[in-house]
């Protein structure tokens, strides 16, 4: 199923619902206002919201653009940024732009 469709069937759970995880909550905004910080690392007991909490962090976030099929969603405005195969793909001129 593409990740779009799933997007779509997801009910949103708010950032702002989270409660107790205040370290956590400001970690990922910090990373999402500085991303050189270089992320943060979620451990936790199964079923404790890690992955809900991205989620929901990432509902908040605009939309980029990304080099289209790539695992590492290059930067594809930016070659010094991309990856082997995005680079070789902008020389060719076959680079496809995803949102």
């Amino acid at each position: 199923m593409p990740i779009s469709t799933l997007k779509d069937k997801r009910v949103p759970f708010p950032f702002t619902a989270f409660v107790d995880q205040d370290d956590l909550k400001l970690a990922l905004l910090l990373n999402a206002v500085n991303p050189s910080i270089g992320g943060v690392l979620i451990k936790g007991e199964k079923g404790s919201g890690k992955s809900t909490i991205v989620r929901a962090l990432a509902d908040l976030l605009p939309e980029i653009k990304v080099s289209e099929g790539c695992m590492f969603n290059c930067n594809p405005d930016n070659p010094a940024e991309m990856c082997e195969n995005c680079f070789r793909r902008w020389k060719k001129g076959e680079l496809k732009v995803a949102y």
